[in-house]
């Protein structure tokens, strides 16, 4: 009903809660790919699968990016992910995002991936998105132009907070340009501004939306998960019960 109510294209990166066994590809397609937009390449990758590896036709796919960028006729490559792989074996970016959801090994991004989006900066201009900011991050924008890489990494977020904000892209040309879009009405800085010294010297606070506890309740009551725990919880609570009164029953025996 939303997506209908748009007059424009709109493209997914898919995160952790977008997939449930085949029903998103089902239903919108596939959970990457790319395409090209006014001499721009927009590459959409999927975090989920692999655990946050990106291997396979995933990465056949970023090298088939390359090689177009190599032939000189692309302007900006803009990549879109969900979990934000690019902090991983990086020391600038170790402290970012704290509890956000990760894998239990840190992914391949580094040694795969990396490489080849620095090959891409000798051609073009490298934008790399990634949402998953984790709980209190100070600032729904988080913005680095990586100098070892050339790679510009940006990050955002909505989650309920006063703090919510659009990041707005402007393409003009070969011109790439920032647009901070307070959804609650508060000044916003440049995007620039949210770089690495902001995030080191400001704390962020993620207070509970109280507002939201229905539809947290509503959504607990209706997960099946939580009445598999239900289930197991009482079959525990009987299967002790059960055992303390057979050990009471042999001992008065």
């Amino acid at each position: 009903s939303f997506f209908d109510k748009l007059k424009i294209p709109l493209f997914n990166a898919v995160g952790n809660h977008d997939l449930t066994e085949t029903y998103y590809q089902d239903n919108y397609g596939a959970t990457y790919f790319y395409f090209e937009c006014n001499e721009d390449v927009h590459l959409i990758l999927d975090t989920e699968i692999d655990n946050g590896d990106i291997e396979d036709a995933q990465l056949d796919l970023i090298k088939e990016v390359e090689k177009n960028v190599s032939e000189g006729s692309i302007n900006n490559v803009f990549i879109y992910m969900h979990r934000p792989l690019w902090k991983s074996g990086n020391e600038n970016y170790s402290n970012l995002f704290k509890g956000n959801t990760e894998g239990l090994v840190e992914p391949n991004f580094k040694e795969k991936v990396l490489p080849i989006l620095k090959n891409m900066t000798e051609f073009s201009s490298v934008y790399c998105f990634s949402g998953s900011m984790g709980a209190a991050a100070p600032a729904s924008f988080f913005y680095d132009k990586d100098q070892e890489s050339g790679v510009t990494f940006i990050a955002t977020a909505i989650r309920a907070l006063p703090r919510d904000a659009l990041l707005k892209v402007n393409v003009s040309n070969k011109s790439v340009d920032f647009e901070t879009i307070s959804l609650t009405g508060q000044t916003l800085e440049p995007l620039e501004h949210y770089d690495l010294d902001y995030w080191a010297t400001t704390s962020g606070e993620e207070k509970f939306n109280w507002r939201l506890a229905p539809l947290y309740i509503k959504n607990t009551f209706l997960s099946r998960y939580f009445w598999y725990g239900v289930a197991w919880t009482v079959a525990g609570i009987i299967f002790f019960v059960f055992i303390r009164k057979w050990r009471l029953k042999r001992k008065a025996n």
